[in-house]
């Protein structure tokens, strides 16, 4: 049957159908024209989250599931760009699904010719700087972004030669020309890195990792040759209490310890994330021990990104006796209402209306992200004031300091029984009425 259209008016007509399955699944059966486009919306993006409790069994259902779909239809390979795999593992038995998981995800590698986007969560690796092998085996590669990962021992390398699984997926050697597919897929040409965004963000601040971890994963990639295409870069992941600059002891200078820095890259990147650390004396008392010296000298380094259109600050709360949780559990003992201190939102406004020229005069949108509970903010209404005072600043002629800055914003955790509601409105939003009046838009959720 004839196409009443051009082709392109229908693909167009087809993309507003993205993400409705059922409608465009029954779209692809219309006539044979209408696949290729059918087949990009429905494969273009792979999300699996594999439920197992126990790494050490083999089975599946998700990923057997997604295995008997593509070993049937080797077609629908090209259109994967984007695949994301969310494990959930034991903390204690971690050997077994790491194995299982470097498999899969080696294997889907070779099968996606067009992949573009890789997450992955939930898996027990370290260290960070082990990823990068992973990056080398996809050229075509644009996004390699990881989430809640869970550090144990530091290990040399992806342990590729002991890869047991395959989940019935055909091998990339067994499909016709899938073996050259990636060599080839450049035209013939070597395929140049274009890796343009890359980021670790653990939610929970008990994931921490060991102190050299990022620091590490920074030399590499200033040393790999993904530093002159990266755009984006996010490094929100807390160190273990007192063994880093991200997470002092009381008494420790930062410069004594290793610590995260700003890549020398990062004057082409268009977003940073970075966190910061406050340390929870065992009194009670939340003190902030060299964080400012340390703010301090990541937002001099911050002031070269002339290009810079977002922002994510991340601060967390490493405690005497472990880590502050979701639930609020070991919050400090002898206050009825802890709170962060102001070093965090006051050190940030000192950078961005240091005198001169705007510090990021092409700052868009800024994300606070607070890994605390959210009723720890109670007490921060005047920083949040000097904070607006400085983003909002006009002068003489009534142009803004940060004409861009639009986007605030707030996200932190939800303490036990509280609602979240609630203290949105009763506690957060009326600190944030100035940026709300001046125009920018505020958005606040708990992690």
């Amino acid at each position: 049957m004839p196409l009443p259209l051009p082709i392109e008016i229908i693909e167009h007509i087809l993309s507003f159908l993205d993400g409705d399955v059922k409608t465009v699944t029954v779209c692809s059966l219309v006539c044979r024209a209408l696949l290729p486009a059918c087949r990009a919306l429905l494969w273009h993006n792979i999300t699996i989250h594999d439920k197992r409790d126990d790494p050490e069994d083999t089975h599946s259902e998700e990923l057997e599931m997604l295995s008997d779909v593509l070993a049937f239809n080797t077609d629908i390979y090209p259109y994967v760009h984007s695949f994301t795999l969310q494990y959930n593992l034991s903390f204690s038995k971690y050997e077994a699904g790491l194995i299982i998981s470097v498999g899969y995800i080696v294997h889907c590698c070779e099968i996606f010719p067009s992949l573009r986007s890789l997450t992955l969560g939930g898996l027990v690796q370290t260290p960070f700087s082990s990823f990068m092998s992973l990056i080398d085996l996809i050229p075509t590669l644009e996004e390699f972004h990881l989430r809640d990962i869970t550090p144990i021992f530091p290990r040399d390398s992806w342990p590729t030669d002991q890869i047991p699984v395959s989940y019935g997926l055909p091998s990339a050697q067994q499909l016709t020309g899938a073996s050259s597919t990636r060599r080839n897929a450049g035209g013939g040409m070597t395929l140049q890195p274009h890796l343009r965004s890359f980021s670790i963000i653990n939610s929970q601040s008990i994931k921490a990792c060991s102190a050299s971890e990022l620091p590490e994963l920074v030399s590499s990639l200033e040393r790999s040759k993904y530093s002159s295409t990266l755009q984006s870069l996010e490094l929100r992941v807390g160190a273990q209490c007192g063994s880093s600059a991200i997470g002092w002891g009381p008494d420790t200078s930062f410069h004594s310890k290793p610590h995260l820095r700003v890549p020398s890259f990062a004057p082409q990147l268009s977003h940073f994330g970075i966190v910061f650390n406050h340390y929870v004396r065992s009194d009670g008392y939340i003190d902030a021990p060299n964080t400012r010296e340390y703010m301090q000298y990541i937002f001099s380094d911050l002031a070269q990104c002339s290009v810079l259109r977002s922002l994510c600050l991340q601060t967390s709360c490493s405690t005497a006796w472990g880590w502050a949780d979701h639930d609020g559990l070991h919050r400090p003992p002898q206050r009825e209402k802890p709170k962060l201190p102001p070093i965090f939102l006051n050190e940030l406004s000192r950078f961005l209306g240091a005198p001169g020229s705007p510090s990021l005069p092409a700052l868009e949108q800024l994300s606070l992200v607070f890994l605390v509970p959210l009723a720890w903010l109670w007490d921060s209404g005047s920083a949040f004031s000097r904070l607006a005072d400085v983003c909002l600043e006009t002068d003489e002629s009534g142009r803004r300091r940060y004409p861009r800055l639009a986007h605030l914003g707030v996200h932190a955790m939800l303490a036990e029984h509280a609602q979240f509601v609630q203290v949105r409105d009763d506690i957060v939003l009326p600190m944030l009425a100035s940026f709300v009046e001046g125009g920018m838009t505020v958005e606040v959720t708990v992690i």
